[in-house]
Order: structure tokens, then sequence, then C-alpha cells
């Protein structure tokens, strides 16, 4: 189902993947590349070496902005899975094994999981997710023209401008729909939950395209 090119490339120059109002991806020169396929067709990309990327999680409201942005700048792993693919000018390199075999693993747990969007991987539509490998999780960024999912081991942000937000932090909870806005604490939560969950269907136009879902609990 899935496979990786034997080969192994290095990035000829610096290459911006991705990037939409709340967040950007680049990669830059040097860093190793494999190219990924599913089901016989190249969807994606994993690069290891030195990248760049950004997400804005702040909510403006007001009341003030919640939230902060996170910013990285260093040696990692990202899996890229996106249609278009980019058109990356690469060089061969020296095979390396132990990373072709790090990325088929880290594929057929992500898929194993239902931490990307299988479906999506065979369609023709545009779509764009970053997996970047942690300790013990992933952080991801899925997004879709100006729409956004980011999870980390602490946040939850979701945006689809121009009104609907969400922001699940590890005190936290603030929902943004329509110039309203819904401030909850983690703990000792008093609010209906029922409740709650209708505002977040309400962003499920594009979240159930993308096979991710939000639950409180």
């Amino acid at each position: 189902m899935w496979k990786i090119e034997p080969k192994t490339f290095e990035l000829k120059e610096e290459t911006e993947l991705f990037r939409n109002s709340k967040c950007y991806l680049k990669v830059k020169q040097g860093a190793k590349v494999l190219k990924i396929s599913y089901r016989d067709r190249h969807v994606g990309y994993a690069f290891k070496g030195p990248l760049e990327y950004a997400v804005d999680t702040v909510i403006e409201t007001s009341q003030g902005a919640l939230g902060k942005s996170v910013k990285v700048s260093r040696e990692d792993v990202v899996l890229v899975f996106m249609n278009p693919l980019p058109e990356l000018k690469l060089s061969e390199a020296e095979a390396d094994v132990d990373f072709i075999e790090e990325v088929l693993d880290i594929c057929e747990e992500l898929a194993e999981e239902r931490k990307i969007n299988l479906k999506a991987l065979r369609s023709e539509s545009k779509y764009f997710t970053a997996v970047f490998p942690r300790e013990n999780y992933y952080e991801i960024i899925v997004a879709k023209e100006n729409k956004l999912v980011y999870v980390s081991k602490n946040i939850v942000y979701i945006t689809a401008p121009p009104d609907k937000n969400i922001l699940v932090s590890k005190n936290n909870i603030v929902v943004s729909y329509k110039n309203k806005l819904l401030y909850l604490p983690r703990k000792g939560l008093k609010y209906p939950l029922k409740q709650v969950n209708i505002v977040l269907q309400q962003l499920n136009d594009f979240l159930n395209q993308l096979k991710y879902q939000i639950r409180i609990e």
C-alpha cells in the first residue's frame, strides 16, 4: 500500500511548500528528501534537515488577543502530503536506509491511527498536510486554502475564515463564531457540553472532508 522510493535525494534550493494567511512551511537547501507513494500514486515527500514553519493561532476578540503564534526554525523531520505536488529541484544523494524505514513506519502508523485522510490522497482536490513526528505524538498541520487545523501536544487550533475559530489549550477552550465568543476553562467545566458541541459541529463543513473531529472530554 505504502511505498518509499529507495533513492534518497537532496534539495538543491530553499522551497516554500505551502503558505496561507495562517501558516507556512519552508524546507531549506541541503535537506534530505524521500518520495512517498500510496497505492502506486506519488502523494508526498519526507524531508529531513533544516526547515522553518509558522502557525498563527491567535484569535482576535473584543477582549483582546487570545493564543500565540508558533514559529520554528531548526533541523527537523516532516512528512508532507499535498496536491498538487511541488516541483522540487533535487539531486540524488547517498541512500539513507534508516530514514526510509523510519518514514515507512510513520506512514503505516498514521494510516492505522487515522491521522491522515487516505481518501484525500486518492482524490484530485487540493489539500495540504504536514506531519512532524514527535516523541509519543504528532504535530500536524492540515490546510485547505485559508482553512486550517493545527494540532500539537497542548494545542488544537481550527480556523475557517472569516469568522470561525476554535482554540483548545491545556487550560481553556475558546470558540469564536459570527462575532460571538465562548470562553471556557477546561477545569470545572460547567457549560453544557451538548451546547458546546453544537457550536463545534458548525465548523465541520470542512473538517469532515479532512476526517478530523474535535470532541470535548
